[in-house]
C-alpha cells in the first residue's frame, strides 16, 4: 500500500473517531473518553506492532491524548461493562472475512447505538466468516448504511 493512500486512511479515521461527542462532554463537565478499540486479526500478524494501525494510526492517536486498546477478533468481543472510558472503534482489515462476522455486525449495532463511532479502513472484514460462509448482504448493509456505505456483494 502506498504510503500516501496509508496516510489518508489514518488522517480520515482520525478525523471520525474524533468526533465522537468531545464537545458536547466536555461542556457538561464530564470526562472526554480516550480509549479506541483497535480490531485486528491475530492471525494475520503475530505481534500488533506489525499491524497497520500500530504503524500508520497508534502514534498520531497518542500525541492526541487518546489511547488504543487493541483487540483480537479471535477474541470475544468487549461486553458493555468493558466500554465505560471507549470512545470508537478502529477496524482496519486486509480481507473480507473474521472468525465471527454476523456477531461482530450485531456487537457493532449495539456499539454504534451508545453514541460510538465505528471507523472501517481497508477491506470490509465482515463479508463472510472464517470458515467463507457469507454474511447475509442484507445484514452487512444495514451496519453500513448506518455509516452511509453500501455493499454489494
Amino acid at each position: 500500500m502506498r504510503r500516501s493512500t496509508l496516510f489518508l486512511a489514518a488522517v480520515l479515521a482520525l478525523l471520525a473517531v474524533l468526533g465522537a461527542g468531545a464537545p458536547s462532554a466536555a461542556a457538561q463537565g464530564r470526562p472526554i473518553p480516550r480509549t479506541v478499540l483497535a480490531f485486528y486479526d491475530g492471525s494475520a500478524f503475530e505481534d500488533i506492532r506489525f499491524t497497520p494501525i500500530h504503524r500508520v494510526v497508534e502514534m498520531p492517536l497518542n500525541h492526541l491524548g487518546l489511547v488504543l486498546a487493541f483487540h483480537d477478533l479471535r477474541q470475544p468481543l468487549p461486553g458493555d461493562a468493558e466500554l465505560g472510558d471507549v470512545r470508537g472503534a478502529l477496524l482496519w482489515s486486509s480481507g473480507d472475512t473474521m472468525p465471527e462476522a454476523s456477531q461482530f455486525i450485531e456487537w457493532a449495532h449495539r456499539f454504534m447505538d451508545g453514541g460510538r463511532k465505528l471507523v472501517i479502513v481497508g477491506a470490509l472484514g465482515f463479508a463472510k466468516d472464517r470458515t467463507g460462509k457469507p454474511t447475509p448482504v442484507e445484514a452487512v448493509n444495514e451496519l453500513l448504511g448506518r455509516i452511509g456505505l453500501r455493499f454489494d456483494g
